[in-house]
């Protein structure tokens, strides 16, 4: 615990922020090349939230890059990962099958 009385994720020895925002991208890309042959997404094209013990990247989002978009999630130490990729046709969105 830090002097300010924040908890931080190393205290805890799960990965760094830098870490999981790198994960969560390439969690993404992999599975949006896997169904769309496409790997449209970057670092900052989402919010890196740890929220609940877990980290949390993107979301459904009709706007998204060349109408695709994708939530990530994973526990503190990158583990119990979920990956969800969207891609937004004529407004109706399609919600990649789970693995």
């Amino acid at each position: 615990m830090s002097a300010d009385g924040e908890h931080h994720v190393a205290d805890v020895g799960g990965i760094s922020a830098a870490q999981a925002g790198e994960l969560a991208v390439s969690l993404a890309n992999d599975k949006c090349e896997r169904l769309y042959g496409r790997r449209p997404f970057l670092p900052d094209h989402f919010n890196l939230v740890m929220k609940e013990g877990r980290w949390h990247w993107g979301r459904l989002d009709p706007a998204g890059v060349h109408g695709f978009s994708a939530e990530v999630s994973f526990d503190i130490h990158g583990k119990d990962r979920k990956v969800h990729v969207y891609f937004i046709y004529e407004e109706a969105p399609v919600v990649s099958p789970e693995p």
